[in-house]
């Protein structure tokens, strides 16, 4: 199980629980949507994957570090391995807003299916 994302780390989980408990806060979508923004088109090196962030930032767990936003997104959480381990891995689509819970629930240890729960709740 990966727990560090990114090239400097700097997204990483203490535990499978945390990292779990993050993916059914994504999952839930109240708060976000996955995206590929196409950065060479202006000139960057490449696409960025990002977590668009729009609301109740004080809710969202210490694991993601928070860049500033763009458009309605208040803040963006900056990580191409993640986005990519979150589409490739646990189905989440991206720009939706909401995502198939089930399908993403598939992917969790049944170990863990309490923690992503928890984190559905939130």
């Amino acid at each position: 199980m990966r727990l560090i994302f990114g090239s400097n780390g700097q997204l990483h989980f203490s535990d499978e629980k945390e990292y779990y408990y993050a993916l059914g806060f994504l999952a839930s979508a109240k708060r976000t949507s996955i995206h590929w923004e196409n950065n060479e088109e202006q000139g960057a090196w490449g696409s960025e994957g990002r977590i668009h962030c729009y609301k109740e930032l004080s809710l969202f767990p210490p694991s993601f570090p928070m860049t500033a936003g763009t458009g309605t997104a208040l803040r963006r959480i900056n990580c191409n391995d993640y986005v990519k381990t979150l589409e490739e891995t646990h189905h989440f689509t991206y720009g939706r807003v909401n995502q198939d819970i089930t399908l993403i629930m598939s992917t969790v240890p049944n170990r863990y299916r309490a923690d992503f729960l928890r984190g559905v709740a939130v």
